[in-house]
């Protein structure tokens, strides 16, 4: 079980750390693993939390309650590479577990003129982020070392699975498809992925695993 942290929408960016650290205290015992969210759009300011210098402040706040746990960071499908690249670099350095590509997006750009509510706040997850969540996954693949990568991001059926697998993901989570396919979305994505993997002769997650990067 992985326990998503996040602050407090009320706490000061300047208390964030300690907003973590008490959260984390709190329920560390009880998680797998644990995932430092900064990049969720509906607390505002939140992903300002993503720069190099209060990310290593939170990091650095949980690690003094307990280091063992394994620790991943959320990142958001809106970051440009370079941005993308010092979250990375703070990720290495700190020699956290690894990196969630990707949360939910604030852009609009991607979705039609004429689609109702098109205008309305707050993240857009499913099959309108697949793509430049696929993209941030695979540069995240291209220049990580050591790190495990989650995948999310628009997987509804098999092909969507495999094309996470292929751009470098180690693990993948699913939301916005469950909830449109219900409790029989897991299996109907598995054996439609299996099948996708005999079909192109693959024999194990590793042959697929980072086989579409370039």
């Amino acid at each position: 079980m992985g326990v998503n942290l996040g602050k407090s929408k009320i706490t000061e960016l300047a208390d964030a750390p300690k907003d973590y650290q008490d959260s984390y205290r709190l329920l560390n015992k009880n998680g797998s693993y644990f995932v430092v969210n900064v990049s969720s759009p509906n607390t505002p300011g939140l992903r300002n939390l993503q720069e190099k210098g209060p990310l290593i402040e939170i990091i650095q706040a949980i690690r003094e309650v307990n280091p063992d746990r394994p620790l991943f960071v959320k990142v958001a499908p809106d970051l440009e590479f370079p941005a993308l690249d010092e979250v990375l670099q703070v990720a290495q350095d700190m020699k956290i577990t690894g990196l969630i590509a990707t949360n939910t997006t604030i852009s609009r750009d991607i979705l039609p003129p004429n689609t109702p509510n098109r205008d309305e706040t707050g993240g857009l997850s499913g099959q309108p982020v697949k793509q430049r969540a696929d993209e941030v996954l695979a540069h995240l693949a291209k220049n990580s070392k050591d790190l495990t990568l989650i995948g999310v991001g628009g997987i509804f059926d098999g092909q969507d699975l495999y094309d996470k697998i292929a751009r470098g993901a180690h693990l993948c989570q699913i939301y916005t498809g469950w909830i449109y396919g219900g409790p029989h979305t897991v299996p109907n994505i598995l054996e439609e992925f299996v099948g996708i993997l005999q079909r192109d002769g693959i024999k194990s997650l590793e042959e697929l695993r980072g086989s579409k990067l370039g």
